[in-house]
C-alpha cells in the first residue's frame, strides 16, 4: 500500500512545489538581482550604487534631506518626500490625495488642505509584491574617507555624465548644461493597490524612474518608463488580476503648489492609455524617456507627434541683423518632409538634423522685441507649433558676437598725422566656435554698408576685407594704406558693421559686428570730393536734409531740471545706454557728462528726447558743453511697430543721429549745424509729474496727498481716466486702466489676531489699445531668484539679461533698473507719458502711480480724482462724491464701489477665475492701530521698527510680519521725500549763451543761480557783467554781453556818430518829402484811382476774407508728414519744410570754445 502510495504522494509534494515556487520568488528573487544595464532606459541603481529604499508600504513616504537647492516650477527646494505612490512632493500631501478618483491638480480641497508641489512620473495607488521595491539616492561629488566612497564618486560622475549628455541631447536649450547634482528615484516593480497576487507569477509590475538634475539654477528631470503593464488600482476601476481598465489612469506631471498650476503629460495624464507610455518617447529613438525642464516654467524637451504644441529655439536670443545659426524643436521631424520655421512674417527653409531638431538661419530684421516664431514640419503650410523668439538691438547685446577693437579708432575721422594714421591697426575679435566647430574651415570678412530710402533700411555688400582666411579669433589690418575695392560706397554709406560667415556654407550663418562708421573706409574719398574739411561739408548737406523733416521739437519732452528730478520722473525717463552710472560711464558721444536719461517711449514720430547732467547733477546745455544735451530724431529703442523710417531700432538712430553728430561735432569744427537742428532743452518748462501711492497692508496717498486705509479682498480698480468730472466733460485720447488684486495673508504665529487684513499681490494695466502688462507677486518660496511675475498679454516675461531690461510693445515700454538683479522693481511706461511702477514687499506689491499734467482732472478709481482738493477725493465708480469720516465708511461708501464684478484684465491659473479672489463679505480690523489682543513679542518690538508710524504699526499688528512693517514705513518715508524733493517743480530761467571772444561763468539756470561773463585778454567788455536768475524765471535786468576787439570798438564808435547824424537829418527829410506829396503826388493819385474804378474786375477777395497767417498755420492740430526725402548725399528730395529754428539767430559755434 505504501508502495502504491508513494508515486502518488511524490506527485503530490511535487505540484506543491511547483505551486509554491510560481506564487512565491525564489530566495534568490526576494534579493533583487538587476539585469544588466547596457541597452535599459533607466540609469543605474540598487544597492551597488548606494541606493537607499523607502521604508513602509503604499501611501508612505520617506522625508529626504537633498543637501543642495533644487529650482522646481519657479520655488527653491533643498528637501523632499519619496513618495511610494509614484511620485516625488516638496511638502506632505495630503492622505486621500492618491486616493481620490480621478487625482485632480491642483489639489481640490486647497486653501482648506495642504496642496504640495510635487513631481508625478506615475502616480497612483502603489503596492507592493515581494520583490518590489523604491529607492533613491542623491548623486554628487562626494566627499571620499574610503576606497566605497571613492567608488561610489566614481559611479556618481558617470551617472551625472549621462544626464548631462541626455539633457543636452534631448533639450536643445541646454547646451551648455551641465548636472552638478542629481537625485534619482527609481520604482522597481512595483504593483497595484488591490491587485490579485495569487495570479500565477505574481500580480502585474511597473518600474520607473525619475531623475531631476540641477546646478542649482537650471533644473531638468527625466522619467524613465522600463515596463508599464498595469495603470490604476481597483479603486480607480482597475481589474485586480491586470491593473487595466477603468475610467483614470496614473496621473503624470508637475505640481507648482499652492493651487496655482499643474502641468500634465498629455495625453497620457489620467487616461488609461498611460499604459503604453514606455513605448513612446520625446527624445526620438530612446522608446520610454522623456525629459523636461522644470526649474521656471516646465518645457518639454525633444519632439513631439501631436498635432500641435510649443516651438523652441537655441540660442532664443539674436540681433536684429539674424544670420545666427539656430537649433529649433518641438515636432518630431522626418528627414523626407520640408520643415519651415516663420519668424514673424518671414519664412526660411530649415534642415533636418534628426528626429528632436533642425537647423534654421534667423533671416534680418528691422525690429526689435519678442516675435512670434512658428515651426512646420510635414510639408503643408501649417504652423502649428509656436513660440516666440527675441530681437535684440545690436547695441546692447552683450557681449558683441564680433568685437572691434580699438574702439576710439573705429571711431575716429583718419584725418589726424599720415605718420602716425600709418602705423595704426583695426582689430576683428571674434569667438571662432561662434562661427562654427569645424576647425579647418575658412570664413570671409566683409565690410557692409546702410542706407536708407523713404519707406525701408538696406544693408549692402561694400567690400571685403578678407577671404578663405583661417578661424583663428582675431584679424588685424591698416585701413591707411588697405586695397579698397569700392570707389562709390562712400556717397552712400555713412556708417555700417563687420560680417563674417563660413567660405561656400550657407548653413553655419554669419555673424554682425554692431554699427561702426566707415570714415576709415572712405577717409582718401571723402578728402578727394570734399577737400580737407570734408566733415564740415557732410554735416552741412545732413543740414540742410534734415531741415526739410518733420520738426521735432516741440512734441518732445521737457528735460528734468536737475539729476534728482530725473532719477525720481521714473515713467517718462530711463537711464540712456550709451552713458549712465550704472556701468556705461565711458560717454562717447556726451564727454563729461556723469549720467545722461532719454524717453522712455518715443513720440508720434519716433523722436526722443535726451538730458545728460555733470557730476554735480546740473543740466548740460550745449551752450556750455560741447557734448551736452540733445534731441534725437530716432530712438534708439524705435517706434512699435517699426514699420518705416525712422521708426527702426538701433539703425535709424545711428542714420539720423550719431552720424550727423560724428561730422558735426567728433569729426567737425563747428557743432554750430547740429546744435541748430538739436539744441538743448532748458527745462524752463519743464512740469514733475503728479503721482500716488498704494502700500502695505493697503493704505494710500492720493494725487492730491489724502491718506486713508483700504483692505477689500478682491479686484479692484485702482485707476481709470475713462472717468471724468462733469464739469469738465471733454473727450480724453488716454483710456489708461490700472486693476489691483487684493488678498488676505496667512496667520502669523507671532500675532494673536486673525489677520483680517489685506496686501495687493497682482496688477495689471492697458492704455488704449496697447498691451497688456500684469505684475503679481510671487510665492515665499518662489522668490530666491525673481521676486516678481511680469505677463505681458498673458506670457510671462523676464529681465535677467541686459538686452531684456526695456522692452517695448505696442503702447508701452516694460523696463527692469539695470542695478535690480532679482527682478524685484519694474516701470511700466506707456506711450501718454502716464504709467506705474511696482516694487516687490515680501509678498505684497508697492505701486506707485506717475501721471503728467495732461490728466489733471481725469482721474478716478481707489487713488483719488486729482484737481488739487484733498477734500473730494472719493467719488465712486458711478461719479458720485461721498464724504466718509471714518476707515468703516470709507471702506463701504467708497472702496466697495471700485470692486470689478465682471471681466478683468488678469490671468487666471487653472481651475481660477476673478469669483476665485472674491469675498464680498470681508470686513478687515477698521482700528487705525489695533490695540488689542497684540502679541507680547510685537508690543516689545513695535516702537523699534515703527517708531510713530501708524501705517506700519498696523501691518505689524496685523500681519504679524516685521519685514513687511519694516518696508511700509521706509516706502511711506521714501515717497515723502521724493515728492517734497524729487518732484518739486523749480524755476528756471532760458539757458545764456557764451559771449564771442569771451567767457561765462557759472552753468546752472535755476532760481537763485549767478553767471558772470568776462571778455579774453585784447577785448573790450561791454554789457552786464552778472546776472541772476529770479523768482519768475527771467534774469536779472542787464544788456546782453559782447566782447570786442579795438579796432572793432572804432568802427562801432564811427558808425554811432553816423547813426546821429541820420537821426538828426532823416526827420527832416520826411517833413519836407509829405508837404511834396500832399501838394503834387495827391492829385495825381486821385486821377489814378478813378481810372482803376472803371477796369478793375469785380472778383476780388472781399476784405474779409482770411489771408494766410504764419502764426495761424504752425497751431494747426494735425502732424506734419514725414519728409519724403532720400538721405543719399547730393540726392535730398525735400516734401516738407521745417520753420526756422528760434536758435538760428544765436552763434552756438562760440559754445565749442567751452571744452
Amino acid at each position: 500500500m505504501m508502495g502504491r502510495d508513494l508515486p502518488t504522494k511524490l506527485l503530490r509534494l511535487a505540484i506543491f512545489l511547483i505551486a509554491i515556487i510560481a506564487i512565491f520568488p525564489t530566495v534568490k528573487s526576494q534579493v533583487t538581482v538587476l539585469p544588466p544595464w547596457e541597452g535599459r532606459v533607466a540609469y543605474e541603481y540598487g544597492p551597488d550604487y548606494g541606493d537607499k529604499v523607502t521604508e513602509g508600504l503604499s501611501g508612505m513616504s520617506t522625508t529626504v534631506d537633498l543637501k543642495f537647492e533644487m529650482p522646481f516650477f519657479g520655488s527653491r527646494y533643498n528637501y523632499t518626500f519619496v513618495m511610494n505612490d509614484g511620485y516625488m512632493a516638496f511638502g506632505k500631501p495630503p492622505t486621500q490625495m492618491v486616493r481620490k478618483t480621478p487625482i485632480i491638480l491642483p489639489w481640490e480641497l486647497y486653501p482648506e488642505e495642504v496642496d504640495p508641489a510635487l513631481i508625478a512620473p506615475f502616480m497612483s495607488e502603489v503596492d507592493f509584491y515581494t520583490d518590489s521595491r523604491v529607492y533613491y539616492r542623491t548623486a554628487k561629488d562626494r566627499v571620499v574617507n574610503t576606497p566605497e566612497d571613492a567608488e561610489l564618486n566614481v559611479k556618481d560622475k558617470i551617472v551625472l555624465d549621462r544626464i548631462t549628455a541626455d539633457v543636452r541631447e534631448g533639450v536643445i536649450t541646454a547646451s551648455k548644461f551641465i548636472a552638478r547634482y542629481a537625485f534619482v528615484t527609481t520604482w522597481h516593480q512595483v504593483t497595484f493597490k488591490g491587485s490579485n497576487t495569487q495570479n500565477i507569477g505574481g500580480p502585474p509590475r511597473n518600474t520607473f524612474q525619475l531623475a531631476c538634475a540641477t546646478d542649482e539654477v537650471l533644473t531638468f528631470c527625466i522619467f524613465n518608463y522600463e515596463k508599464i503593464v498595469w495603470v490604476a488600482s481597483t479603486n480607480s476601476g482597475g481589474h485586480p488580476d491586470n491593473g487595466l481598465g477603468g475610467d483614470w489612469g496614473a496621473a503624470v506631471g508637475f505640481n507648482a503648489g499652492n493651487g496655482s498650476d499643474w502641468w500634465p503629460l498629455n495625453p497620457f495624464s489620467g487616461n488609461t492609455g498611460v499604459e503604453r507610455i514606455d513605448e513612446f518617447t520625446s527624445v526620438g529613438d530612446t522608446p520610454g524617456r522623456w525629459i523636461f525642464r522644470v526649474d521656471e516654467v516646465i518645457e518639454r524637451g525633444g519632439c513631439t507627434n501631436e498635432t500641435k504644441g510649443v516651438a523652441l529655439s537655441y540660442p532664443n536670443v539674436g540681433t536684429m541683423f539674424g544670420g545666427e545659426q539656430l537649433n529649433i524643436s518641438g515636432p518630431c521631424f522626418s528627414d523626407d518632409r520640408p520643415i519651415k520655421a516663420r519668424f514673424d512674417t518671414k519664412v526660411v527653409d530649415c534642415k533636418y538634423v534628426n528626429a528632436t531638431r533642425a537647423r534654421c538661419i534667423l533671416p534680418m530684421f528691422y525690429k526689435s522685441g519678442f516675435i512670434p516664431m512658428d515651426i512646420s514640419h510635414d510639408g503643408t503650410s501649417q504652423y502649428n507649433f509656436k513660440g516666440w523668439f527675441f530681437l535684440a538691438e545690436p547695441t546692447r547685446f552683450e557681449p558683441a558676437r564680433i568685437q572691434l577693437l580699438p574702439r576710439v579708432s573705429w571711431l575716429d575721422s583718419w584725418q589726424g598725422d599720415p605718420n602716425i594714421l600709418e602705423q595704426t591697426e583695426l582689430e576683428v575679435k571674434w569667438d571662432p566656435f561662434n562661427i562654427t566647430y569645424f576647425y579647418d574651415a575658412k570664413i570671409q570678412i566683409g565690410v557692409w554698408g546702410y542706407r536708407e530710402t523713404t519707406t525701408q533700411g538696406l544693408w549692402e555688400f561694400v567690400d571685403m576685407l578678407a577671404q578663405s582666411r583661417s578661424n583663428d579669433g582675431l584679424y588685424k589690418f591698416k585701413p591707411y594704406s588697405m586695397v579698397r575695392n569700392n570707389d562709390w560706397a562712400w556717397e552712400r554709406y555713412d556708417f555700417g558693421a563687420i560680417r563674417i560667415n563660413v567660405t561656400n556654407d550657407e548653413w553655419e550663418g554669419h555673424y554682425w559686428s554692431p554699427p561702426v562708421p566707415l570714415a576709415w573706409y572712405h577717409q582718401p574719398f571723402y578728402e578727394r570730393a570734399h577737400g580737407a574739411n570734408w566733415s564740415d561739408t557732410l554735416c552741412q548737406e545732413w543740414h540742410d536734409i534734415d531741415r526739410g523733416m518733420t520738426p521735432i521739437l516741440n512734441s518732445l519732452n521737457y528735460c528734468p531740471c536737475n539729476l534728482v528730478q530725473a532719477e525720481n520722473d521714473k515713467i517718462r525717463w530711463v537711464p540712456d545706454d550709451g552713458c549712465n552710472k550704472y556701468g556705461k560711464m565711458d560717454c562717447e558721444l556726451n564727454t563729461d557728462a556723469s549720467h545722461c536719461v532719454k524717453q522712455s517711449y518715443p513720440n508720434i514720430f519716433g523722436a526722443s528726447q535726451q538730458c545728460c547732467y555733470d557730476i554735480r547733477g546740473q543740466l548740460m546745455h550745449v551752450f556750455d558743453w560741447k557734448f551736452g544735451s540733445t534731441p534725437m530724431r530716432s530712438h534708439p529703442w524705435g517706434l512699435y511697430p517699426f514699420d518705416i523710417p525712422p521708426r527702426f531700432p538701433d539703425w535709424c538712430n545711428y542714420q539720423y543721429d550719431i552720424m550727423p553728430h560724428m561730422f558735426c561735432c567728433k569729426w567737425g569744427k563747428y557743432c554750430d549745424p547740429y546744435y541748430w537742428r538739436r539744441p538743448s532743452d532748458d527745462c524752463q518748462t519743464y512740469t514733475p509729474p503728479k503721482s500716488a501711492i498704494a502700500f502695505g497692508d493697503p493704505h494710500f496717498l492720493t494725487f492730491d496727498g489724502r491718506e486713508y486705509n483700504f483692505n477689500g479682498k478682491g479686484e479692484y480698480t485702482l485707476f481709470n481716466s475713462e472717468h471724468h468730472h462733469s464739469d469738465k466733460n471733454l473727450a480724453f485720447p488716454h483710456k489708461l486702466i490700472v486693476q489691483a488684486r487684493f488678498e488676505q495673508p496667512g496667520n502669523s504665529s507671532y500675532t494673536l489676531l486673525e489677520a483680517n487684513g489685506t496686501l495687493i499681490t497682482a496688477v495689471v494695466a492697458r492704455e488704449n489699445t496697447s498691451a497688456i502688462v500684469e505684475i503679481q507677486s510671487r510665492p515665499l518660496h518662489a522668490r530666491w531668484r525673481y521676486k516678481l511675475s511680469v505677463l505681458v498679454n498673458g506670457r510671462k516675461v523676464f529681465f535677467d539679461r541686459p538686452y531684456f531690461k526695456a522692452q517695448v510693445y505696442e503702447g508701452v515700454t516694460v523696463f527692469n533698473p539695470y542695478m535690480d538683479l532679482d527682478q524685484s522693481e519694474i516701470m511700466v511706461q506707456f506711450a501718454s507719458g502716464g504709467g506705474f511702477q511696482v516694487r516687490e514687499n515680501h509678498g505684497s506689491l508697492t505701486v506707485t502711480m506717475f501721471l503728467p499734467l495732461e490728466y489733471k482732472y481725469y482721474t478716478r478709481g481707489l487713488l483719488g480724482t486729482w484737481d488739487d482738493n484733498a477734500n473730494n477725493e472719493f467719488r465712486t465708480e458711478q461719479g458720485t462724491l461721498v464724504t466718509p469720516s471714518t476707515d468703516r465708511e470709507i471702506f463701504f461708501d467708497f472702496g466697495e464701489t471700485w470692486r470689478i464684478e465682471g471681466k478683468t484684465m488678469f490671468t487666471y491659473g487653472t481651475g481660477k477665475s476673478s469669483m476665485y479672489y472674491q469675498e464680498i463679505g470681508f470686513e478687515p480690523i477698521f482700528d487705525e492701530v489695533p490695540t488689542e489682543g497684540i502679541h507680547p513679542d510685537i508690543e516689545q518690538a513695535l516702537p523699534g521698527v515703527c517708531s510713530d508710524n501708524k501705517f506700519c504699526q498696523y501691518d505689524f499688528i496685523v500681519t504679524g510680519n516685521r519685514n513687511l512693517a519694516a518696508d511700509t514705513k521706509r516706502h511711506m518715508e521714501e515717497y515723502e521725500l521724493m515728492v517734497e524733493e524729487g518732484l518739486k517743480r523749480l524755476v528756471s530761467c532760458m539757458a545764456m549763451p557764451w559771449p564771442h571772444n569771451g567767457q561765462k561763468h557759472g552753468y546752472s539756470n535755476l532760481e537763485g543761480a549767478v553767471v558772470e561773463f568776462t571778455c579774453f585778454p585784447g577785448y573790450v567788455f561791454w554789457g552786464t557783467a552778472e546776472r541772476r536768475c529770479q523768482t519768475n524765471g527771467q534774469w536779472s535786468d542787464g544788456i546782453g554781453v559782447v566782447c570786442r576787439s579795438e579796432q572793432e570798438r572804432w568802427r562801432v564808435a564811427v558808425g554811432n556818430k553816423i547813426a546821429i547824424t541820420f537821426a538828426v537829418l532823416v526827420p527832416a527829410l520826411i517833413v519836407v518829402a509829405g508837404f511834396f506829396y500832399i501838394f503834387y503826388w495827391r492829385g495825381r493819385a486821385d486821377k489814378h484811382d478813378h481810372y482803376m474804378q472803371n477796369t478793375q474786375p469785380y472778383n476780388y477777395p472781399p476784405p474779409t476774407e482770411v489771408r494766410y497767417d504764419r502764426r495761424a498755420v504752425e497751431k494747426l492740430p494735425e502732424p506734419m508728414p514725414v519728409a519724403d526725402i532720400s538721405l543719399e548725399k547730393g540726392n535730398g528730395s525735400i516734401a516738407s519744410t521745417d520753420k526756422k529754428s528760434d536758435f538760428d539767430s544765436v552763434e552756438l559755434g562760440k559754445a565749442e570754445s567751452v571744452v
